[in-house]
């Protein structure tokens, strides 16, 4: 028989698994409680609904016949843990597109073939929902094919964990191997939950909850009542999972002892990080890059263009991991006049970059990539005149051409791509009246695009009636000239915000000439009224994504300390914001949410032909017993 010491040795080695313990309610309370599993061989963990993908305001996933590159979506790293084998997920198709056969979508883990399956069916128009539960791949990640075109929502609602269950079955099995004489004079440990909200005084607690419980049925005497494996295991369990719910409602109604209160908010359940934490890699590109591009490939890792106003060359980056921490460059063009470029992924895929030619005629050019690291690309110039290629902004239509923003001799022009490689295009001239510059363009939810641009008077807003914008509503001034502001609307960034109405970050000069964010939120989709306010000092080289908690976040520059500025909104309309400077020395700013979820940010570093492109990676952080990143 093993002795006592025995016991206690196994009660300590509960503490590592107590969260793995679902609890049934009952009227009285305590009813029952086991180890919960959906498929016989993982532990399932229910979490409050979580959005890890919505792709409305960007280019729909898919092609109408099925020849569209999957979606990758990494799942695990923040409210699903490494080492999950599958989630369980609601998946919507919003506003589908399909051939009359219909479509379909196919979610799979990313490390295997796609199966010749179906998780979910649509018809043209339509949109559905369905639940599925998804095994991961190795890496933690998830693939949507889409037969068809469709934007996609997915809303995580639990994931399975075969570790945890095998350390459940190890622990239970030594807990039932080990001897309980009976009559044994063993003291219960007292369970004190006061103020507990570190790692180590949960296991203390959850160790002494075991301890009391198998302590209890040693001094019954009588071991009739705890005779079967399952009437043991319920004593253990329920003790495991009292200490477990009391703990959870006791540290999140504590605040972090070590951060500001101005730094967190509550999501989920949880205390999140806002300011979150930095991964900022090192320098991609050492020669004079500037004017920063960035979005995520087709394998979910960052890809960044840039260009090199020394050699007149214009680069494509692509990282190796999610941090960026490896890189590699390829030249796209080397007859690049310095007027900005601009980045999108075509829908098999492959980028797709629009730049300025030579500064001779600085015509529009479109290079459509011939492989995801760009090796090689088609590079089609546009014949609209002279000088009518400046300042581009690309996006993916939704009939997966590409359609660009660019000032034609000081007006608005805007290019749809007959195809991929824009080989045909048809332009659209818009006269602003005045010198206009900096159009930002972005596709709304109905699919057809939106621009913000700088004029005199202010910033302009231009909604497209149709896919190809051969049409507009014309120009709306939604942001001038105020008391105390000297000009607003310069280098405006442009997102869709959640309730479908644009959201524009921009540059306002001040009366006492200093530099300012301001931030236009519109309160309808064609931007016929909006309002504007003053966020932070800063500004420069603003770029603006939508967080997928539907918050706007803007990354731009300091202009006293010419650093990266976060600054991250309250509310999706962005009544406040909580401004972070992060010291990182910048001169222009690009931003997306990467795979994983979190903000990623490509900047110019220092100035001069030693100039750098980088990338600023920041990840959510939980506060939970254990306290940050437990």
């Amino acid at each position: 028989m093993r002795d006592h010491m025995e016991i206690r040795r196994l009660r300590v080695r509960w503490s590592a698994i107590g969260a793995a313990i679902a609890v049934t309610l009952g009227g009285g309370g305590l009813m029952g409680v086991q180890a919960a599993s959906n498929d016989g061989g993982a532990v399932f963990t229910s979490i409050d609904p979580v959005r890890m993908l919505d792709t409305r305001g960007r280019s729909k996933v898919g092609a109408i016949d099925g020849s569209g590159a999957a979606l990758r979506l990494q799942v695990t790293g923040d409210v699903v843990p490494t080492g999950a084998s599958a989630v369980q997920m609601n998946v919507t198709v919003v506003d589908g597109e399909a051939a009359a056969v219909g479509g379909f979508v196919t979610v799979y883990p990313c490390d295997i073939a796609r199966p010749n399956t179906s998780n979910l069916n649509f018809v043209n128009g339509q949109t559905v929902p369905n639940s599925a539960t998804v095994p991961l791949a190795a890496d933690g990640s998830i693939c949507f094919h889409v037969y068809g075109r469709a934007h996609l929502l997915a809303d995580v609602v639990g994931y399975h964990d075969d570790a945890r269950l095998s350390a459940i079955e190890a622990e239970l099995g030594q807990l039932r191997a080990a001897a309980i004489e009976p009559g044994a004079d063993v003291v219960p440990e007292p369970v004190d939950l006061s103020d507990y909200y570190r790692r180590a005084d949960t296991d203390a607690a959850i160790t002494a909850a075991v301890a009391t419980a198998t302590s209890d049925v040693v001094r019954a005497g009588d071991l009739d009542g705890f005779a079967d494996t399952a009437s043991v295991d319920d004593a253990i369990a329920t003790a495991l999972a009292t200490v477990t719910d009391d703990m959870i409602d006791r540290f999140e109604a504590l605040p972090d002892p070590g951060v500001a209160s101005g730094d967190r908010v509550a999501s989920y359940g949880r205390v999140i990080d806002t300011r979150g934490r930095a991964e900022h890699s090192a320098a991609v590109w050492t020669t004079a890059g500037i004017t920063p591009d960035i979005t995520v490939g087709a394998d979910g890792l960052a890809l960044i263009v840039h260009h090199d106003p020394v050699r007149a060359r214009s680069y494509l980056t692509r990282c190796a991991d999610i941090g960026c921490t490896t890189a590699s460059s390829e030249t796209i063009r080397s007859d690049h006049a310095t007027s900005g470029v601009s980045l999108a992924l075509a829908n098999d895929g492959l980028p797709i970059i629009a730049s300025t030619s030579s500064a001779v005629d600085a015509r529009l050019v479109i290079s459509s990539c011939d492989t995801p690291s760009c090796l090689g690309s088609t590079n089609t110039t546009v014949d609209s005149g002279a000088f009518s290629g400046y300042d581009p902004s690309l996006a993916i239509g939704v009939d997966g051409l590409p359609i660009v923003a660019h000032i034609a001799s000081d007006d608005l022009a805007i290019t749809h791509c007959g195809n991929v490689t824009c080989a045909a295009s048809s332009t659209t001239v818009i006269d602003l009246t005045g010198v206009s510059a900096d159009p930002d363009l972005t596709i709304r939810a109905d699919g057809t695009p939106i621009i913000a641009i700088t004029r005199p008077d202010g910033l302009a807003v231009i909604a497209c009636v149709d896919v190809a914008c051969s049409a507009t509503t014309g120009a709306r001034l939604v942001a001038g000239p105020s008391i105390g502001v000297a000009s607003l609307g310069a280098t405006p960034a442009i997102a869709i915000g959640v309730d479908g109405a644009p959201v524009i970050a921009h540059r306002g000069a001040l009366s006492d000439g200093s530099s300012g964010l301001f931030v236009t939120t519109c309160n309808d989709a064609d931007c016929a009224t909006a309002t504007t306010q003053y966020l932070s000092e800063g500004g420069i080289g603003a770029d603006i994504v939508i967080g997928l908690d539907g918050r706007p976040t803007i990354t731009h520059v300091s202009a006293v300390s010419t650093t990266l500025v976060i600054t991250t909104c309250a509310t999706n309309h962005c009544a406040s914001a909580d401004t972070d400077n992060t010291g990182i020395t910048a001169s222009d700013t690009a931003a997306m949410i990467d795979a994983s979820g979190n903000l990623a940010t490509a900047l110019h570093g220092t100035a001069g032909a030693t100039s750098t492109i980088e990338m600023h990676r920041r990840t959510h952080r939980s506060f939970t017993a254990g306290g940050w990143d437990h």
